[in-house]
């Protein structure tokens, strides 16, 4: 163990789960400065319209989906003996 001030023995600082308010600044400091921040950024913002143009897409293909087996619902309705 190592000693403090007046002799004092002095257990070692065991490091917790919880960040302080300075070290989690420094973090977002450091992480602006890298170039990997806008990169990501770029990223999140590509996955967000890939996102959006996938739900349109698909929201579109379903309603088309939908009016077709609709009219073939229709058309065939009274010949198979439905009331």
């Amino acid at each position: 163990m190592r000693t403090g001030l007046g002799g004092i023995a002095m257990r070692p600082v065991q490091r917790s789960r919880c960040v302080s308010l300075a070290d989690w600044l420094a973090s977002a400091r450091a992480f602006v400065r890298e170039d990997a921040g806008p990169t990501a950024t770029e990223y999140a913002v590509l996955l967000a319209l890939i996102v959006v143009a996938s739900v349109s897409m698909i929201t579109s293909l379903g309603n088309r989906h939908a009016e077709i087996w609709h009219a073939i619902a229709d058309a065939t309705q009274g010949s198979v003996g439905g009331p």
